[in-house]
């Protein structure tokens, strides 16, 4: 099963507004958003109002969920970057586009399958994947239709998407990639789109309206000054914390997480923006990452000329962040992961009530 995906005019969200007008923003984040609802309807949501639907699945559409409920249940939520995860057809105008042979895809297709299989997340985040197709077939051939599936085009110069696979009914799916935003801590400077996306993803689960933001910041391309832009990476990060700051001024019961490829470290300007926010903002609001929960020997996911890096994240805002299982923060190595990506999978478990 997959969604289509609907352009939608919509209107400011005030929120989101006055915290990037404060802070130099040239846009409001989502207003011109493509938006899916799970009822096939068109929705003029933006991303600042949420979404409507049954918590889990099993509520009456039209109620978000407010949180509350007195058992919680865990929610397992996965990222992985799945590294040029194409198929094996040039089907596309983009210069940088792979094309696998079937033998290549195949193993891709199995070896990929293979982890997810193991871990079973209820919701995949899951960048470099081409179309919805691939992502269509592995949930058929290799996860038993389990899931469903969703894959917006992004700004990717190769043509690479954000894909999502989900047990959960999607309320609502917002895209970030014609936003226009500045580095809010520099005065001046460029104005940017994301490199790929901040997916914003809206469920209601166990009573509690969750959001994932979905995204895959600025590569640093071969490390030198030459290749990467740090610049627009830090601006891609403070302007997804804005928009979680908007989302959370509007109500402030949803749980919200921003995870992904982030393309840097803890202790770096983008992840300590995302944890931290804007200076300027008042009251201040500590997120949290979840991998502080795992142990700094296993502590990575990537491995970079030799040395281990932990560049994929999961970062929560206070609500979520205190439902996160520490014992279920996992990230899984292993030569059958290499087999499948240059990058292993960050999953967290989240105790919702």
């Amino acid at each position: 099963m997959s969604f289509s995906f609907l352009r939608a005019p919509a209107p400011l969200i005030a929120a989101l507004t006055s915290i990037l007008v404060a802070s130099l923003a040239v846009s409001a984040c989502g207003q011109e958003g493509i938006v899916a609802a799970t009822s096939g309807t068109t929705s003029t949501d933006t991303g600042g109002s949420g979404g409507t639907g049954g918590a889990g699945g099993t509520g009456t559409a039209g109620t978000i969920g407010t949180g509350g409920a007195e058992t919680p249940m865990p929610l397992k939520v996965l990222n992985w970057n799945l590294h040029n995860f194409f198929n094996t057809t040039k089907d596309t105008s983009f210069e940088n586009e792979f094309v696998l042979n079937g033998t290549e895809y195949a193993q891709k297709l199995a070896a990929v399958g293979k982890i997810l299989n193991e871990l079973q997340p209820d919701v995949a985040i899951l960048p470099e994947v081409e179309n919805e197709g691939i992502l269509n077939e592995l949930n058929k051939t290799q996860l038993g239709n389990a899931y469903t599936v969703a894959v917006p085009e992004t700004n990717d110069f190769r043509g690479l998407d954000i894909g999502v696979l989900t047990k959960l009914p999607i309320v609502d799916l917002v895209s970030h990639k014609d936003d226009s935003f500045k580095r809010l801590d520099l005065a001046g400077g460029p104005a940017y789109k994301y490199s790929r996306d901040a997916l914003e993803i809206h469920f209601n689960y166990n009573g509690r309206e969750v959001i994932l933001l979905g995204v895959h910041y600025r590569s640093k391309g071969t490390g030198s000054a030459e290749t990467d832009d740090k610049d627009k990476r830090m601006a891609e990060a403070q302007h997804t914390r804005a928009i979680a700051d908007a989302l959370m001024k509007e109500n402030p019961k949803r749980a919200i997480v921003i995870l992904g490829d982030y393309n840097d470290l803890p202790g770096s300007p983008p992840v300590n923006w995302t944890l931290q926010g804007d200076p300027k903002n008042s009251p201040k609001v500590v997120f949290e990452s979840a991998t502080d929960a795992i142990s700094q020997d296993l502590r990575y996911t990537f491995v970079y000329n030799g040395t281990k890096e932990l560049i994929d994240h999961q970062i929560a805002n206070p609500l979520l962040g205190g439902m996160i299982d520490p014992q279920n923060v996992m990230i899984r190595h292993g030569n059958d992961v290499e087999d499948a990506s240059d990058h292993f999978p960050l999953m967290t478990t989240y105790n919702i009530q």
